[in-house]
Parts: C-alpha cells; structure tokens; sequence
C-alpha cells in the first residue's frame, strides 16, 4: 500500500494533478506491454534486431528483473515457440538470472538471452551452460 501511495505523489508531482494510468505504469517502473512485444519481436527476428533491442532496453532504464520476467512470461505464453525451445530459453533465463546475482554485466546477459533465446526457436542446437550445473 505504501509503495503503491509513493507511486502516485511521484506521479502526481512529475505529471501534474491529472494523471492517466499510462503515465502511473510509467511511472512505476514496470516494464511496458509494448516493449515486451517489440523484445519478443527482436528475438524471433535475428541477432541484429536483438541487438538493437537491448540496447533500447538498456538504454530506457527499466529494472531487468521486470523486463526478464515479462519477456519469458512473453516467450512462454508465445504457441508459435515449440516446446522443447521454451524448456531451452527456460534454462537460458535461469543461468542468465544467477549471473546477474553473481554481478554480471546486464548488457551482456541480456544480449547473451536474446540470442540463445533467437538461436533455440530457430532449432539451433545449444550446448548445455556450465552454469547448469551449479542451477539444478
């Protein structure tokens, strides 16, 4: 209840007294609907678009817990994905997750998931992370 009445001063100081429900999502923090499709959209179109969409992710600020979680949310809910792609990029955002808690470069673990993630729809074989090991 408390962050949810902070949320909204700080809205209301940075917007003014009318305020939409875009601008409070915004607000939040909360990755946006939109750049989940757009994240999605890059991973299924190749290392080059996912290499844009990381940089647009990392360049607008939001936390990366929210964007990984909205991003697999994304992935899994995803028909066109076969199964055994989903169980890979799984894997992938679990290994990707304990480095970051380890302090790993964001950039560089979120650019590694896209492209495992782009390289596990498109049926590329992706040998197994020696972080799996410490994960399981």
């Amino acid at each position: 209840m408390r962050k949810a009445i902070t949320t909204l001063q700080s809205a209301s100081t940075l917007y003014g007294s009318s305020l939409t429900p875009a601008q409070v999502v915004e607000m939040s923090g909360v990755f946006p609907d939109a750049d989940v499709a757009a994240a999605v959209a890059a991973i299924k179109g190749g290392f080059d678009a996912c290499k844009r969409s990381v940089g647009a992710i990392v360049a607008s600020g939001y936390g990366l817990d929210s964007v990984l979680e909205k991003v697999l949310d994304a992935l899994i809910a995803d028909a066109s994905i076969a199964p055994d792609a989903k169980a890979t990029i799984a894997e992938r955002f679990a290994a990707v997750d304990k480095r970051l808690v380890d302090g790993a470069d964001e950039e560089l673990q979120l650019m590694d998931l896209f492209a495992s993630s782009f390289r596990a729809i498109a049926g590329v074989k992706i040998e197994a992370d020696r972080m799996r090991t410490l994960i399981i």
